[in-house]
């Protein structure tokens, strides 16, 4: 089944899940499995008719929602007499970007689905212009709501949702990597670099996605930004992070020259020092000595990956604050950090009361940092790029 409804004048988007393709398109799924196109001023609702009623995924009806993997791949639950009902929503590309949500009963009596336009809320049954389908135990059915150019797509012309997990998942297979005892405290979640990587790009999400190991869309980003003395910081920072020359030089990659013409001689760089760098990379000398007479605009150091790193001026502080009481005897992992040190990962193993470290940073040239475990172990201090210690046994915990 297909749905589409023109465009019309822009509106809020709601509350939800944003979800996407890689050429732009974008939609919210809200905590009802409702879809909303961005730029449209409409969503598409589906409704479910068992006994005499139709009725939503709403506060009147038990429902969850849940977002398995790393995708951005919805599923959401609305429990029914004899059973349940599940929808799931992904976005994809065929002749042009859509949203594909399919519905299967799994109940143990058919049940009818309608699509509506979400134009009356307030409403309890389908409004507008509705498709009704019977979909009996086991089965189910699919609709989709087109953007540019499927217009007249199919739902069958859309990848399955499989294959487009299959390809998020390989998209971000080579991203830092944080194994945790038991919770996510200090590190980043796979699902949260998806969201960067669908929402409205900024400096700050640009440089997340540059720390975590997705240099290739954080260069994209700030490629493709309004110049502004905010996207000239982050283009230094990714620039001190992965230190590739080819991102500032490429055809269609970061234009540095416009970036610096937007700060102006007035506004002063964030981090001097590695933009310094950078234009001596890039052959520009004098350029790069006069810099280096500069003061940071602002304090540079600390940049923290939470509870985890945080980077200094002179290495990389592991578990800067007080270790989390729950992770005592408990190994953890990080790997790949895309620090401005270079990239570096670190573990942590237990032997009885006794924490033993083993580190590896695979330094920038003309770099050497100084490795510290202060919230651990304020004793240990290392300058070597890599190695393994046994920490003193901490305190008991309290």
């Amino acid at each position: 089944m297909r749905w589409f409804k023109k465009q019309k004048a822009t509106q809020a988007a709601p509350e939800g899940t944003l979800i996407g393709t890689d050429d732009g398109f974008r939609a919210v799924v809200d905590d009802q499995g409702t879809v909303f196109p961005l730029g449209a001023d409409h969503g598409v609702q589906w409704w479910v008719r068992y006994g005499d009623d139709w009725h939503q995924p709403n506060g009147e009806t038990r429902r969850r929602q849940t977002r398995p993997g790393t995708a951005p791949i919805l599923e959401t639950t609305m429990h029914i007499p004899n059973g349940r009902v599940i929808a799931t929503t992904w976005a994809a590309a065929a002749t042009g970007p859509g949203v594909v949500t399919e519905i299967r009963n799994e109940s143990s009596a058919p049940i009818a689905i309608a699509i509506s336009p979400e134009l009356a809320p307030w409403s309890t049954s389908p409004q507008g212009k509705s498709g009704v389908v019977t979909v009996v135990h086991g089965s189910g059915m699919r609709f989709v709501v087109p953007g540019p150019g499927a217009e007249k797509a199919k739902p069958e012309d859309f990848p399955e949702a499989e294959r487009v997990k299959a390809g998020w998942d390989k998209r971000f297979e080579e991203i830092a990597d944080t194994q945790l005892p038991g919770t996510d405290l200090g590190g980043f979640k796979t699902q949260q670099l998806v969201d960067l990587f669908l929402a409205e790009p900024t400096p700050e999400g640009a440089c997340s996605l540059s720390a975590w190991g997705l240099p290739t869309e954080a260069t994209r980003q700030i490629a493709e930004a309004e110049p502004s003395p905010e996207w000239l910081n982050a283009a230094v920072e990714h620039w001190a992070r992965h230190r590739n020359l080819a991102d500032f030089t490429e055809p269609r990659r970061i234009d540095l020259d416009q970036l610096l013409r937007s700060a102006g001689r007035r506004t002063a760089p964030t981090d001097p020092q590695s933009l310094a760098n950078l234009l001596a990379a890039l052959g520009e000398h004098q350029a790069a000595t006069d810099l280096q007479k500069q003061e940071p605009a602002q304090d540079v150091w600390p940049r923290r990956y939470g509870a985890l790193v945080e980077e200094t001026s002179t290495g990389l502080a592991l578990f800067p604050d007080e270790f989390p009481a729950d992770w005592y005897g408990k190994d953890l992992a990080v790997t790949g950090l895309a620090t401005q040190w270079g990239q570096f990962g670190f573990a942590l193993r237990w032997h009885g009361a006794r924490p033993a470290l083993l580190w590896e940073l695979n330094p920038h040239p003309e770099t050497s940092a100084v490795i510290t475990t202060p919230g651990l172990d304020a004793s240990f201090e290392s300058n070597k790029n890599e190695g393994e210690t046994l920490l003193v046994e901490p305190p008991p915990v309290t």
